[in-house]
Order: C-alpha cells, then sequence, then structure tokens
C-alpha cells in the first residue's frame, strides 16, 4: 500500500513540475511575427518624373494610418526613409496596394520588411538613381547575391523589388534574370528604366486594395 502511494505521490510530483516547465516556456518563449494586413506589400500613386510613371512604396505596418507606414525613396537628393502616408501621397493619386503574384507567407512578409528595414537603416549610404532599380560596385559581380550593404543607389520601384527578390519572391523580370539580387550585367539590364518601370512593376503584381 506504501508503495502505490509513494507511486502516485511521485507521478503527481512529475505531473506538477512538468506543468511549471510547460508554463515557463510557454511565458519566455520568443513570439512570431507574423505580417497582417499590407505588411510587405507595394502602394503607388502617380505624379513621379513630370506625372509620366508612378512613384511606388513599400508598407510597412498593416494600414495606410499608422505612423510612418511606408518605406520609400522620394528622389535625387534623399535616401531610403520610413515616412508618413501623408508625405507619400501628397496631392497626388493613390493606386492601391498590390501584392506579388505568388501571394507570399507573413513569414515572407516579414523577411521582405526586414531587408527594407535594412536598407532605411543605411540612411544616406544608399542614394537615388533613375536609370536602374539599383547600382552597385563592380567588385560586387563576382558574389553569390547582392546584400543590402553593396547597393550604392536604388530607385523607388527597386526598394519594392529588391526588397521581395532578395528573398526569392519574384516582381518583374525574365525568367533568367529576373532575381535583382543575383548579380550580373544581364540581371542589371533586365531592370533598367527602359524594361521595367513603376508603373510596369505595379501591372506585374495583384491588385489587393486601397
Amino acid at each position: 500500500m506504501l508503495k502505490k502511494i509513494n507511486k502516485l505521490l511521485s507521478a503527481i510530483l512529475i505531473f506538477q513540475f512538468s506543468f511549471v516547465i510547460i508554463l515557463v516556456v510557454i511565458k519566455f518563449s520568443p513570439k512570431a511575427i507574423a505580417a497582417t494586413g499590407y505588411q510587405g506589400y507595394a502602394v503607388g500613386r502617380d505624379g513621379a518624373v513630370l506625372n509620366l510613371t508612378l512613384h511606388n512604396a513599400l508598407m510597412r505596418t498593416a494600414t495606410t494610418t499608422d505612423t510612418n507606414p511606408v518605406i520609400h525613396i522620394t528622389g535625387f537628393g534623399s535616401s531610403v526613409i520610413f515616412d508618413s502616408w501623408a508625405n507619400f501621397v501628397g496631392s497626388n493619386v493613390y493606386y492601391g496596394c498590390y501584392k506579388p503574384n505568388s501571394n507570399p507567407s507573413s513569414t515572407d512578409r516579414d523577411k521582405v520588411l526586414v531587408t527594407a528595414g535594412i536598407l532605411a537603416l543605411r540612411g544616406s549610404n544608399i542614394t537615388y538613381t533613375a536609370l536602374g532599380q539599383i547600382d552597385y560596385p563592380s567588385s560586387v559581380m563576382n558574389n553569390p547575391k547582392v546584400l543590402p550593404a553593396d547597393i550604392s543607389s536604388i530607385r523607388c520601384d527597386g526598394v519594392v523589388e529588391y526588397c521581395n527578390e532578395y528573398n526569392n519572391i519574384r516582381i518583374t523580370g525574365s525568367n533568367a534574370f529576373w532575381n535583382i539580387s543575383i548579380p550580373s550585367t544581364d540581371t542589371i539590364n533586365e531592370h533598367l528604366l527602359i524594361k521595367v518601370t513603376p508603373s510596369s512593376q505595379l501591372a506585374n503584381m495583384t491588385f489587393v486594395g486601397y
């Protein structure tokens, strides 16, 4: 009888100990961050280059009413920044929000936002370019990938393109040279202004809403 009681007490103690461990793990385990709403998607408005094309940005937050919801570069003399919705749209016409045709997961969109955040944190080290979506030194050509630290200048739609394609989410470009983060002359040429514009970029994406 005493052995049975001891076994029962041991089982109860083991259960209580296991339960406490589970509670500790739940309490102190890091919570996953999952993109919601418009986070990680592209937004566009008109009024760029004498109103000949659009100006695109990435959504940093879930909605347009959040504080500094966009990540973009506005033009010559600027760098990649977090910005307000009022500064992004201004007096221009908003064209809506667009997502990659592959319909990336929340985890994938988180990765896009991390990459965009790195570009913004680099501040004035990245300047604006008009001809191609991104520029980087020739020394990068032999590397397997163009890192955020390698980029010397970027265009507004380049922010969208690079942050997605760096994370293997296709936006525009031919089958062989669509990934702008893979350094090569062919990839650069595939993303020049004569082939890709902010307008054509959104045309290659899926409309989500306003």
